[in-house]
Parts: C-alpha cells; sequence; structure tokens
C-alpha cells in the first residue's frame, strides 16, 4: 500500500488494514487515503510455475478481464473512489487450463466525513433550508415591498385628509376674524364710554379675552403659512430696544397677578436694525408668555437686550441678542432636542394643568429662521430656562443704558394682604345669614367676572389655584366652594379630595366648574367629593340655581339638628365625618351636663380643635356658636326630664347645668317659646289626655 508491504495485524494512521493473513480475509476495508495499493496472487501449481496465467478484473473498475503471464500475479489500483469493489482471478496452466471458479476479494473504500451518508443529509437538509430561506426572504420582500406601496398610499391619504382639515381651519379661522373685530371694535367703544362705570370691569375682561382669541386665530392662519412655505416677512426699520420693551410692558398685568419680579435689562438706548414687527412681536410674546406661564408665584422674569461678538475668520461678527429667561419649573435634558418640534408639549406633573398646543414655540423657530437668525435654550429643572435668540447686527452705534425693573412684584403683595385684611374684617362684621362663596380658578379675568356676578348675593373669597384655595377654606370655612378643575399646582379633583378629608372642612358644599365634560371627567370629579358638576360654557341661571339649592340644603340640615337634636341623638347610626363630629360634639357635651363650669374653652379642647376652627364648624353645622350649642344641648336635656320626672323646676336647672333658674327660665322660654312650668303643664295634660 503505496509502495509500503503491510503485514496482519500492521497500523497505518491507526488504521489496521489486515487484522489477520488476507488468505483468510474475503474483504478489505479502506479508507478514502488510502486507496493506492497492489496485490498479489498466485496458483497452487508447481509444475512449471513460471508458465501460470492469470486473469483478474476490478469490478467497478474493469471492463474487460486483464491477462498477465508471470508466475506470481499482481494487481495494482489508485485513486479509487468511495465504493464497493470485487476483485476477481482466474488462475490457468500452460495447457490453457483454467480454474472453474475464480477467487474473490471484496473491497470497500470508505467516503471521507465530508461524504458520508449522514453529511449528505446534513447538506440536503441545509440546502432545503437555504431554498426555504431564500424563498421566505422573496416573499418577505414582496410582502415589505406590498405594505410599503399601502403605508406610502395611506399617508398620502392622511395628507390629504390632513390638509383638508388644515384648510377647513383656516377657513373658519378667516371667518372667525369678521366676527372677533366687530365685537372688539364696540367693546372699545364702550370701555372708552363712561357712560357705563359699573360695566368697566365686565367690558374689560370681554375685550381681553376677545384679544386672546384674535390672537390664537392669528396664530393658526401663521401656523398653516407656515405650513405651506407662503410666510413672508414683511420687513421694517427701527429700534429694537423700545420694540423689546413694549412688549415686555404689555405683561404688566400677569406679572402684578403671579406677584413676578419682571425686568428688561440692555446697556442700550437704542439699536436700529431691520426687522418684521409682526412676526417678531410673536417671537418675542409667546417667549415672554411661556415664561410666565411656567414660572410660580413670586419668581422672576427678566428679558435682556444685548450684542454679542464673536470671532470668525479672523473677523468680528456681531449679533444682536434677545434673551428671555425665567425661574421656573425648567426642561428636562431629554426634551431640550424636542422643545422646538411641531405639537411637543412636555408632560409632567408640573406642567399637569398648564394648558398648550404644541405650536407655539414650533412658529417661533421658523419665524427666527426666516430673519436668518438662530434660538438656543438652555434650562435645568427646577432652576429656571433661558431662551436666547441671535439675530444679524447692522454697523450701526448704539448707546448704554442700565436695567429697567418694570415690575418689582412686592406692590401685589401689599395689594394681598390688604384685600386678605379686608376679607377678615368683612366676614367677622357681616350678617350670619349671608353665604360665603369661595371662588377658585387660575384665570384672574374669569374669577373677576364670578366676582362681579355673585357679589351682590354672596361674601366672595377668591384664590388662584387649589393649595391657595385649600388654605382660604380651612382659615375662613366658606359655605360653598366653586371651584376649576384644571389648575397648576393643586388642580380640582386633589383639592376636593383634601376638603372633603379634613374635619374642619368636610361640611362644606364643592361645585366643579370646568370645560372637562365628558362622563369620565364628571365621574372622576364625584369620586372626589364633589357636590356638584357643571360643565363650561355654562348657563348662569343654572349656576346661580345650583348655588341657591346647595345653600337652601344646608340651612335644612342646620334645622334639620335643631329640631332632631336630643339625648337620643348618641345612638343613630354614623354615617359621615361630620355626623361624627356632631356626635362626639353633642356626647362630650352629655357627659359635662353637670357641670357649671364647663365652658367653650373645655368643649374645644375636648374636640382637639382651636378655638376658631371649631367656631367656625359648628356655625357651619348648626347655624349656632359654640356657646349657644351647649345652651341648645342642655335645655334638650331639660326638657326630656321635665317630660319624664317628677323633678322640681330648680332641680332640673341644676341636673343640666344652670346655676341660676332664672336665668334657666330665661333661656329655656327664648328656645321653646313657654316657660318650663308651662312646658311642664302641656305635657303632663297630653299624657293624661
Amino acid at each position: 500500500m503505496s509502495n509500503e508491504l503491510m503485514n496482519p495485524g500492521d497500523k497505518r494512521n491507526d488504521h489496521m488494514v489486515l487484522p489477520r493473513s488476507i488468505v483468510d480475509l474475503d474483504q478489505i476495508v479502506l479508507k478514502h487515503n488510502e486507496t493506492n495499493f497492489t496485490i498479489r496472487f498466485s496458483a497452487f501449481n508447481f509444475i512449471h510455475p513460471e508458465k501460470n496465467r492469470y486473469r483478474y478484473k476490478l469490478e467497478g473498475i474493469d471492463k474487460e478481464w486483464i491477462e498477465t503471464s508471470r508466475s506470481t500475479g499482481f494487481a495494482s489500483y489508485s485513486n479509487l473512489n468511495p465504493g464497493h469493489y470485487v476483485l476477481k482471478v482466474y488462475a490457468g496452466n500452460e495447457d490453457n487450463v483454467w480454474s472453474p471458479n475464480p477467487i474473490e476479494m471484496h473491497i470497500i473504500v470508505n467516503p471521507p466525513f465530508w461524504l458520508s451518508w449522514w453529511a449528505i443529509v446534513i447538506y440536503i437538509i441545509a440546502f432545503v433550508w437555504l431554498v426555504r430561506l431564500f424563498i421566505k426572504h422573496r416573499l418577505k420582500r414582496k410582502q415589505d415591498q406590498l405594505d410599503q406601496n399601502a403605508r406610502m398610499l395611506e399617508a398620502h391619504k392622511l395628507h390629504e385628509i390632513d390638509q383638508l382639515k388644515l384648510k377647513f381651519f383656516t377657513n373658519i379661522s378667516h371667518e372667525f376674524k369678521t366676527p372677533l373685530s366687530l365685537i372688539i371694535s364696540p367693546l372699545e367703544m364702550l370701555l372708552k364710554d363712561s357712560s357705563y362705570p359699573e360695566q368697566q370691569t365686565v367690558l374689560g375682561v370681554m375685550c381681553k379675552n376677545a384679544q386672546k382669541l384674535l390672537t390664537m386665530v392669528n396664530d393658526i392662519l401663521d401656523f398653516r403659512k407656515l405650513d405651506q412655505d407662503k410666510a413672508r416677512l414683511n420687513i421694517s426699520s427701527g429700534n429694537i430696544v423700545e420694540f423689546v420693551k413694549e412688549i415686555s410692558t404689555s405683561f404688566l398685568s400677569i406679572a402684578a397677578e403671579k406677584s413676578i419680579k419682571l425686568t428688561f435689562t440692555t446697556n442700550h438706548q437704542y439699536i436700529d436694525t431691520t426687522f418684521d414687527k409682526d412676526k417678531m412681536y410673536m417671537v418675542l410674546s409667546n417667549l415672554i408668555s411661556n415664561a410666565f406661564k411656567y414660572t410660580k408665584n413670586k419668581g422672576h422674569v427678566d428679558v435682556r437686550v444685548d450684542i454679542s461678538e464673536m470671532v470668525i475668520d479672523h473677523q468680528i461678527d456681531k449679533k444682536l441678542s434677545i434673551t428671555v429667561s425665567d425661574t421656573g419649573i425648567g426642561i428636562a435634558k431629554e426634551d431640550l432636542d424636542h422643545i422646538f418640534d411641531r405639537f411637543f408639549r412636555i408632560e409632567s406633573n408640573d406642567t399637569h394643568g398648564i394648558t398648550g398646543t404644541g405650536v407655539g414655540l414650533h412658529i417661533v423657530s421658523e419665524f427666527v429662521k426666516m430673519h436668518a437668525g438662530t434660538i438656543e435654550v438652555d434650562s435645568e429643572l427646577g432652576k429656571g430656562t433661558i431662551f436666547t435668540v441671535h439675530l444679524p447686527m447692522p454697523k450701526e452705534g448704539y448707546s448704554t443704558n442700565k436695567q429697567d425693573v418694570i415690575y418689582s412684584g412686592n406692590e401685589i403683595e401689599k395689594y394681598e394682604e390688604n384685600n386678605v385684611e379686608k376679607d377678615k374684617k368683612t366676614i367677622t362684621e357681616a350678617d350670619r345669614d349671608v353665604y360665603t362663596l369661595l371662588i377658585i380658578d387660575d384665570n384672574e379675568d374669569f374669577r373677576l367676572f364670578l366676582k362681579d356676578l355673585f357679589n351682590r348675593d354672596y361674601r366672595i373669597l377668591s384664590a388662584r389655584d387649589g393649595q391657595y384655595g385649600y388654605d382660604l377654606a380651612v382659615e375662613h370655612i366658606p359655605d360653598i366652594v366653586l371651584c376649576d378643575v384644571m389648575m397648576p399646582n393643586v388642580d380640582g379633583y386633589e383639592f376636593c379630595r383634601k376638603i372633603k378629608q379634613d374635619i374642619r372642612t368636610s361640611h362644606i358644599p364643592v361645585i366643579l366648574l370646568t370645560a372637562k365634560c365628558s362622563d369620565e371627567n364628571q365621574y372622576q370629579g364625584m369620586e372626589a367629593g364633589a357636590d356638584a358638576y357643571i360643565s363650561k360654557p355654562f348657563n348662569i341661571d343654572i349656576l346661580r340655581v345650583t348655588l341657591n339649592n346647595i345653600a337652601r340644603r344646608q340651612k335644612q340640615l342646620q334645622e334639620k339638628f335643631r329640631s332632631r337634636a336630643d339625648i337620643s341623638t348618641t345612638k343613630p347610626q354614623i354615617v359621615s365625618m361630620d355626623q361624627k363630629f356632631m356626635q362626639k360634639a353633642i356626647t362630650i357635651v352629655e357627659t359635662n351636663l353637670e357641670r357649671t363650669d364647663f365652658l367653650v374653652e373645655d368643649l374645644c379642647r375636648e374636640m382637639a380643635m382651636s378655638r376658631v376652627n371649631f367656631y367656625k364648624k359648628i356655625l357651619a353645622l348648626t347655624n349656632k356658636t359654640p356657646s349657644e350649642f351647649i345652651r341648645f344641648i342642655r335645655l334638650k336635656r331639660a326638657a326630656e326630664l321635665l317630660e319624664k320626672s317628677q323633678m322640681y323646676i330648680g332641680e332640673v336647672a341644676f341636673l343640666v347645668g344652670f346655676n341660676e333658674p332664672k336665668y334657666f327660665r330665661k333661656y329655656f322660654k327664648e328656645e321653646f317659646g313657654v316657660t318650663p312650668n308651662e312646658y311642664k303643664k302641656t305635657v303632663t295634660h297630653q299624657s293624661d289626655s
């Protein structure tokens, strides 16, 4: 094998070719790399062996028999393919006599492992899998192409629908402008007319909100122009410093309302430049309005106009910089990249209740780009936000100036303090039969409108958010609360829960007044404990009737207590915090009936409440002061004793805590309309009959 003699038992590459003598074998198994071999054979004819003849054939390779005339024959083969071969050999002598049957040797050449049957099975499986994968890939590509075409078609249809919607809104907005103009112009005329001084406040609210509506209509039109690339600059020249200052000054009322310090800072009295006044007004008013919107009370908003210098290609490049900074809630870093995207709004607990569409800053960014400028934003959560607009700077000169404090925020604090003191005085001195109405809404105009609407029928308290409203409710214990839902800090739902869970204010009815009118919102409001839920826009008569009904129901509850409160009130089932409060107060008074020195201070201490809070609570529930409440319970017990016992008038008076019978007779007659003797005679006569 490969010119190497193989003996039985020899190994080649760890493979034993001949386990025993080849004479005893009828089969040889070879590896795929052992196909170069020679097999020798000889006949058992020893008479003239040199004349022996042989005929051999390897079936599977040789087609014809091969003869040889040597004394010892051999057959050599090389490079056999894997398979099963049979070597057949005939032997003959000099007389041409051949052996009747050939000897046979089976030669099996095993294939390499990569051509074995299991490898071929794997190849077939892999091929089938690849074919399947290829077909699946082709089908997926086809399906993806169909899906993409469908999406493109759907997107095209949606785009067409959006365009139709925008066109519709644009047309409607155009139609709004004429009626709004016809509303605003007469209102301005009425405001200038001194014939209606008592209506100036309401007319001012109407005119201000009509202007807001007109501004929103203009925003829609500007947005549509930007969307269609039809917006064009109407350039004019002017003093940008004075222009920015005028816009900042227009926010004085908002600064006063929220006690926010508003400053205008610049080092230049004038900077003459060219700009589109309408579009720059939109830019600045949006930025300043957002600053006030997201800045809490007693914060600071600063508007700055300056000139920045940068070195570009060894030349100084000047830019006009307009900066609007605030100390508001700030913007998260992950939202800064999207702040100028169309319809993008930040949703968080801090922005809950703050209205917006997500269009304003997008319009600001586009208008700044139209002026060949840039806008930057820098913000940190909890510390504030800075918007900076950079515009190309002309080469004209400029002058210096110092910071101008437009509004410091101190005046409003004094104003609010005076108002609070005035309210306290009014509530203390006012007649007890006039109900107190607490109005809570973050819109100053709406609060002012409701004040004018109900100031003839109620004492009015007002608050700008839920937290401030809750503090006022605890301090003044109003009779009714009229509250908005969407407010910063504490919304209407949370306010309602807080006031209903506080024993000091749990009896106060709450009416939620909001633009959210879905069943889910109404359910949420009623679940929070609201007594009524009225949707905006509302009918004034319905609101007035609702308030009157609630006030009448409160009065009926007071009369119900007055008519039914007696000693048996220690046993009814308690179904509310107010009933639990009343039950506890009655029980404490009953326990101390015989004590002539049991005073209001003792009752407040047992109730774990301050005298002021207890006074307001018991007055709201019973329409009686604490001392009147104690005396009322004493007299009800006295009436029962007179009815069910044989005790004398003086004994009854001492048992219910009266030192002097004459005072007992006086208060008894005031309460029941008859003297104790007359009352006892009447009861005795009724029992005898």
